[in-house]
């Protein structure tokens, strides 16, 4: 009877342990495939990633080093490469990113003319105050691509205020008198006259 009693019991245990292995079994594959798809789209999407500072923003392109070329010509970014896949990779996330109005104003694609022409993704910058720099980070196996504004560039209109307010300053103050220029510190031109006359 009490043999009888175990083996009922361990017979229990026993389906009861399977059960169990299958259910965690299961579980670590459902968890293993989620994750890994996610990492899968992580890959795909992040060929390209925008990433804002408070002074630029940032195109980063998880590429190898000879894999693209990077031009500006005025307004205009050029990134071309001879990868179709890659291409439409870049194609793809610049498609899904919304761009930073602030910098960018037009974006457009080209594979016309592949292979003996590169495929080349245009950004237009909004005007030309914008400034570009570009750089490859070995470690990190990427080049980036940091856009800012450069606000010393002052645009047609601005520079002929700037030389009309120049202009009038100089001329008169409002009770009639003329301005005096100002004088450069380091022009010892009067200094030295003076140290003449003394001898």
């Amino acid at each position: 009877m009490r043999k009888s009693y175990l083996k009922i019991h361990s017979d229990i245990d026993v389906k009861l342990l399977i059960r169990h292995f299958i259910f965690v079994a299961l579980l670590f594959l459902s968890i293993s495939t989620i994750l890994s798809d996610e990492s899968r789209a992580n890959i795909v999407a992040s060929t390209v990633s925008q990433d804002f500072f408070k002074t630029h923003v940032r195109l980063s392109f998880n590429v190898k080093r000879d894999e693209i070329l990077i031009n500006q010509r005025g307004q205009e970014v050029l990134i071309e490469t001879l990868n179709i896949t890659l291409f439409d990779k870049i194609k793809g996330d610049l498609e899904r990113i919304k761009l930073a109005d602030r910098y960018f104003s037009e974006i457009s694609f080209s594979s016309e003319g592949y292979p003996e022409k590169a495929a080349t993704v245009k950004l237009l910058l909004v005007d030309k105050n914008i400034d570009v720099f570009s750089f490859y980070k070995d470690g990190d196996k990427k080049y980036i691509v940091d856009f800012w504004e450069n606000k010393e560039v002052k645009t047609e209109g601005e520079v002929d205020k700037v030389k009309y307010e120049s202009k009038n300053n100089s001329k008169s103050s409002s009770s009639g008198t003329l301005i005096p220029e100002a004088k450069d510190p380091n022009d010892d031109e009067d200094n030295h006259e003076d140290s003449n006359e003394d001898e």
